[in-house]
């Protein structure tokens, strides 16, 4: 028999929509900062800005910023929104503060600690904003 303790810390089931929702954002994500990995930051939302304004170049830039630009990352937002709100639930469930689980869980999501570390933030900025 679980003993009250174990109960508490027990890890909650996953939802597998919600995890394949979020990896299927992740993905289109990353399918959008290839362009930022790989050429120019203008080539972004100008395909001539590098030559890519040609046939098969031009359909997959085209692709890119009709069908994922913004989306992906609109997409991610929500998720994450819909996250803290299942760890919400879970921490008042167990009769817990959910600030602290809030705190816990967002710890390294502070803006300052992205500029520490020199990352610019390509996944989550639009590089218009930049």
């Amino acid at each position: 028999m679980d003993s009250p303790a174990q109960s508490l810390n027990a890890p909650a089931p996953r939802l597998a929509s919600l995890d394949l929702v979020r990896g299927v954002a992740v993905l289109g994500i990353l399918l959008l900062n290839v362009l930022s990995f790989g050429l120019p930051e203008a080539a972004y939302v100008n395909p001539r800005a590098y030559g890519g304004w040609h046939g098969m170049d031009l359909a997959a830039w085209a692709i890119n910023f009709v069908l994922f630009d913004g989306k992906m990352r609109g997409l991610f937002s929500f998720l994450f929104g819909a996250s803290m709100l299942l760890v919400i639930e879970r921490a008042e469930a167990n009769r817990r503060a959910p600030r602290r689980s809030i705190t816990a869980g967002c710890s390294g999501c502070s803006p300052s600690g992205s500029r520490i570390s020199g990352w610019s933030g390509t996944a989550t900025s639009s590089p218009i904003m930049r």
